[in-house]
């Protein structure tokens, strides 16, 4: 995904574990239709999907880094040159403030190591979320506990980067971290007791609470990106065939007034 330019001052750059496209975009209307009712509010508002199959670092490292093709996943053993070009490591040179938070701990996919060889000057991990509610996926920091974190950041900083890998998203979608049972999935032809629909539903919850999040005063002028970082995995093949586009991820890019 690419940045507007001139570049925003503020920008929340969010990789959204697990987000695909369903084949009925009426559905994808109604997982972020707290967003669509905000169009008003907005300069900027657009959105679409690309094809992409990979791990989630790999959807890390392909926004970030522009870089695709990693042989393997140890990339604390990686050249730093690998990183030089990365987006937060462009931004910090031209004065941005940038700040990763991830709600899993930093072993994973060894972003201890390269997420500050990428640019990023301050990370929150689980290892910095000690005492806030957790969720089935790895033990780690529920999405939902996370979003007074980007509300701190742009209060104390009027140019940064936000940058967001989410969580609470990852297959196998646990029922019991859905608390927002707004979208049903029956209304948009996806039978409830699916994987996929416990994933739009998890995918819904986190878009209201950023709907809320975009309200307050300190995140005017902010631009977002949401992209996924592959699609989402399923136990049924039969779901990706029927309820999916095949083989691509999802995005939103919209942009305060």
């Amino acid at each position: 995904m690419r940045l507007s330019e001139p570049k925003s001052q503020k920008i929340l750059f969010i990789v959204a574990e697990s987000w695909g496209l369903p084949g009925n975009p009426e559905l994808q209307n109604a997982t972020f239709a707290k967003l669509l009712a905000q169009k008003d509010r907005f300069s900027v508002w657009e959105s679409g999907s690309f094809p992409f199959i990979g791990a989630t670092v790999e959807g890390e490292m392909r926004e970030l880094c522009a870089y695709g093709g990693l042989r393997g996943f140890a990339l604390r053993r990686a050249p730093d040159e690998k990183f030089a070009r990365c987006l937060p490591n462009r931004l910090k040179q031209e004065g941005y403030a940038t700040f990763a938070m991830h709600g899993a701990g930093s072993s994973l996919y060894d972003r201890f190591s390269w997420y500050p060889r990428a640019g990023f000057q301050k990370i929150k991990t689980a290892e910095n979320l000690i005492g806030k509610k957790t969720c089935a996926i790895f033990g780690g920091v529920c999405d939902s506990e996370l979003f007074g974190e980007v509300s701190a950041f742009f209060k104390k900083h009027d140019k940064g980067l936000f940058y967001w890998m989410t969580l609470t998203s990852h297959a196998d979608y646990p029922e019991s971290d859905i608390f927002n049972h707004r979208l049903k999935c029956t209304e948009y032809g996806l039978p409830a007791e699916t994987d996929l629909c416990r994933n739009f539903s998890l995918h819904t919850q986190f878009f209201d609470q950023l709907a809320d999040l975009i309200r307050r005063p300190e995140m005017k002028g902010t631009e977002v990106i949401i992209v996924g970082d592959h699609p989402p995995p399923v136990g049924n093949l039969n779901e990706t065939f029927r309820y999916l586009k095949q083989g691509h991820v999802a995005w939103l890019h919209f942009k305060i007034k």
